[in-house]
């Protein structure tokens, strides 16, 4: 899937495009922690005898965001004779947005549902109160758990 910013302006540089590239990718470390901690509490879970997930079950809570990369294409019409362009892969299945930058949550009664907003809190959690990762958007499913796309990164600001 290519994405283009929606303003003029943007087209004709990348920084555009390599901060939303850049975002993707701290959304993704973040979500590497979440991974972890997730396993650590399931595999912890096994080992205090409660009821063992099978695999599909314990993938059905991981959170990965799809890698992007950028492209220069040719486009004659733009300053420069170029424009710039984010691509990552095509998402399969029922696109869901989870949460969003206001705070409003999606309403579902599904317990899988709830994976975003924990995650959400845990990168504010983790991270002291200095980032939230929200805007969650993708798609769901049991083999692959959740496959997010086009995050917000909000930062405290510097005081």
């Amino acid at each position: 899937v290519a994405k283009e910013s929606l303003f003029e302006e943007e087209m004709d540089s990348n920084r555009f495009h390599r901060e939303m590239a850049k975002m993707q990718a701290e959304a993704q470390r973040l979500a590497s922690l979440f991974n972890a901690r997730v396993q650590a509490l399931q595999n912890e879970a096994q080992g205090n005898n409660m009821p063992s997930d099978n695999n599909q079950a314990r993938s059905a809570r991981l959170i990965n965001f799809v890698p992007c990369c950028i492209y220069q294409v040719c486009d004659s019409q733009r300053k420069g004779g170029h424009a710039w362009i984010l691509v990552e892969p095509q998402l399969d299945g029922k696109f869901t947005k989870w949460n969003n930058n206001a705070g409003k949550l999606s309403s579902s009664s599904n317990a899988v549902d709830d994976t975003p907003q924990v995650f959400s809190h845990f990168t504010w959690s983790v991270t002291n109160g200095d980032v939230l990762v929200c805007d969650l958007q993708g798609v769901w499913n049991a083999t692959d758990g959740f496959q997010l796309t086009d995050p917000a990164v909000h930062h405290k600001a510097n005081q």
